[in-house]
């Protein structure tokens, strides 16, 4: 742990990280705060990590002979109803926040007139609670979403225009089917890339509801600023090594081996042995 013997708010504590899937292994060092942090300050730690794996995951499925049909221009999965973690949530809003002018209010004007069209479907009250809405009825009421095709607003020439910011399931979302498929309902032909290890998933449960507790937390990205509006972040009450090591136990679905040693934290956790390819 690189900290002196009076602990202050800066203060940082260093974390080793190994990971190891069917086809790679990350040996990362993290710094974290030690005292009490916001799940918002392991976003870059957790964006660099879903990079790592992805792009590890798509040398797989080309060494077997597919190939990412992604590219940019192609923005039908940007209609899609995609979730992103409360944390991101609040992250996109203060993103709006602070865009300069003009470009704020384009983007604003955006999302207000996504919030219209929901309105006029009937929609918009249960995008702002996602978790009320009934597993039965989530399918159906994905593809009815779909139907609309309301798009993402950060979506610009059919490409994002948060491309670095962008949230994690945006980053692990790739198919190598047609990207022409991407845009048909049904979509049975659309093939995606399978992640070994889910890093939104575990995302959206960090700070949230434990284990078979219900279902995570997540929010519509194209109502992100209305749902951050109505629930401001709270303090931060837990450290940056509790953090850390229960996305670690989330993401791998397992205890982490720790080893609290001198040196700081080291956790280390395996992916389960699935196939590389794309399903």
């Amino acid at each position: 742990m690189h900290a002196g013997d009076n602990p202050g708010a800066d203060e940082k504590v260093t974390a080793q990280l190994k990971l190891v899937g069917p086809h790679w292994e990350l040996d990362a060092e993290v710094s974290v705060p030690r005292g009490p942090t916001r799940i918002a300050e392991l976003l870059p730690m957790l964006r660099g990590l879903t990079e790592t794996m992805v792009d590890a995951q798509v040398q797989a499925v080309e060494r077997i002979g597919q190939r990412i049909s992604c590219r940019a221009g192609c923005g039908a999965c940007c209609r899609q109803l995609v979730p992103v973690a409360a944390v991101e949530a609040q992250c996109i809003r203060e993103l709006v926040d602070a865009l300069p002018a003009p470009r704020k209010s384009q983007v604003q004007t955006r999302f207000e007139r996504a919030e219209e069209r929901f309105r006029q479907a009937g929609m918009f009250e249960r995008l702002l609670d996602p978790a009320k809405l009934p597993p039965r009825e989530a399918h159906a009421f994905a593809i009815r979403y779909f139907q609309l095709g309301v798009p993402c607003p950060f979506l610009e020439d059919e490409s994002c225009s948060i491309y670095p910011d962008r949230p994690i399931i945006c980053r692990e979302y790739l198919v190598t089917s047609p990207a022409e498929d991407c845009a048909r309902i049904p979509a049975a032909a659309v093939v995606r890339v399978v992640m070994p290890m889910k890093v939104a998933l575990a995302l959206f449960r960090l700070g949230g509801q434990s284990a078979g507790a219900g279902p995570p937390l997540w929010v519509p990205l194209s109502v992100a600023p209305q749902w951050a509006a109505g629930h401001p972040e709270a303090p931060p009450t837990r450290t940056g090594p509790e953090l850390l090591h229960e996305f670690f136990d989330r993401l791998t679905g397992k205890r982490t081996a720790e080893i609290a040693t001198g040196a700081g934290l080291m956790l280390e956790g395996y992916a389960p042995a699935d196939h590389p390819s794309s399903g």
